[in-house]
């Protein structure tokens, strides 16, 4: 008996047990609750209740192509129209100038003179113009209307440092002017003078 009480080790203490779970167990098991849910919401939007459209993958691509179609369509209804203007026929073809132009710069005391020749194409001639100026009194209020808006839009630094753009400033604002007249279409527009003082 002696022997076994000389062979015998000394009692080590237990280690306290924190109540069951660590800290980083508890850590993970969050993480993971988290990324199951983000999962469930992912998956919940996209194939349930799928706010952008159809949850057919066939009716999605057709409606995409649909929408590639019409993309493609506008585009080339215009550069069509603005082939068409290039090959007009002479007869076909008008232009026409605004004379002076007078307007005040944004923010300015100073004054800007500008005078556009308009280059458009129109089947019939326009109501109201002659062969000399084709612009009807409407249309050149209108025209007159909007080169005072884009002048007066524009301060001072602004106009010189895009005097030699500005006709494709006007020709974008214009575009809609003319075109609204029956079968027109706006070719060109030329900066013709312009006088800053």
């Amino acid at each position: 008996m002696s022997e076994d009480f000389d062979r015998q080790e000394p009692e080590r203490p237990a280690k306290k047990s924190s109540g069951g779970m660590g800290l980083t167990k508890i850590l993970i098991i969050i993480f993971v609750v988290i990324l199951l849910q983000g999962g469930l919401f992912f998956i919940l939007f996209k194939f349930v209740l799928n706010p952008s459209g159809p949850t057919d993958p066939l009716e999605k691509e057709k409606s995409e192509q649909v929408k590639r179609l019409e993309e493609e369509k506008k585009k080339l209804n215009g550069k069509e129209n603005e082939e068409e203007a290039a090959m007009a026929p002479e007869k076909e073809l008008h232009y026409g100038k605004t004379g002076r132009i007078t307007t005040n710069p944004k923010g300015s005391d100073r004054f800007v003179v500008i005078n556009l020749g308009i280059e458009f194409r129109s089947k019939e001639p326009l109501e109201g113009g002659t062969k000399e100026n084709p612009f009807s009194e409407k249309m050149f209020g209108r025209i007159q209307s909007v080169v005072n808006g884009v002048l007066g839009s524009m301060s001072i630094d602004e106009l010189q440092s895009k005097r030699d753009s500005l006709h494709f400033v006007f020709k974008d604002k214009l575009k809609p002017v003319i075109q609204a007249q029956k079968e027109c279409f706006l070719r060109g527009v030329d900066v013709i003078e312009f006088i800053l003082q």
